[in-house]
């Protein structure tokens, strides 16, 4: 099965949302040398739907640390914590 790919109206509406920034860690695009993406939130590896609340724009970094993942270990506690999610979370509460 191949892969499916953004259409242009949804990268629009995605990175028009997103003000033009990665979602994750604010940077904007127009300082960026590298393309952007538009990636799902939760993976569909992990059975997260094409549906345009789970698109994020995400910056290179970003996206290839996030990957698949939706949890990732703090590095203090070693303790599972949940990745920041665009839609459900607060930024400046998450990053508190």
């Amino acid at each position: 099965m191949r892969k499916r790919t953004p259409t242009a109206v949804e990268r629009f509406f995605v990175e028009e949302r997103a003000k033009g920034c990665c979602e994750y860690c604010k940077f904007p695009l127009a300082y960026s040398h590298d393309a952007f993406h538009i990636e799902h939130i939760y993976p569909k590896f992990l059975g997260g739907l094409w549906s345009f609340d789970n698109l994020a724009f995400s910056c290179d970094g970003c996206n290839s640390k996030k990957w698949l993942r939706i949890e990732w270990a703090d590095p203090e506690t070693s303790i599972k914590t949940l990745l920041f999610h665009p839609r459900q979370d607060v930024w400046t509460e998450h990053f508190a």
